[in-house]
């Protein structure tokens, strides 16, 4: 796959959600798969590293909140995608892919 393998780190969230509470645990989550990804000889490639929350209902201000949010990694900045429960990961990438880069 040209550009390396791409890295979902996905949150599941029922109704209530705290958003700094998610956005810790994403961060954390992209932190243990870089190096797990280290670990086994790949280097690990942020530009392919997807922040993502699902959640049955997206109607919550936390979830507006996340999707309004970026994370820093580093010196990398990524965009915290939220999607509905069910979506399929190669949907959301496509949709972030698209995404005009700020």
């Amino acid at each position: 796959m040209p550009g390396g393998p791409i890295l979902g780190v996905v949150e599941l969230k029922s109704k209530t959600a705290s958003a700094s509470n998610v956005q810790q645990k994403l961060v954390n989550g992209i932190h243990d798969a870089n190096e797990a990804l280290a670990a086994c000889g790949r280097t690990p490639n942020l530009s392919r590293t997807y922040p993502i929350v699902l959640a049955k209902s997206r109607r919550a201000s936390a979830f507006q909140v996340l999707a309004s949010r970026e994370l820093r990694v580093g010196a990398t900045r990524l965009r915290v995608t939220v999607g509905a429960c069910g979506d399929r990961l190669t949907d959301i990438v496509d949709k972030v892919d698209r995404r005009p880069r700020q």
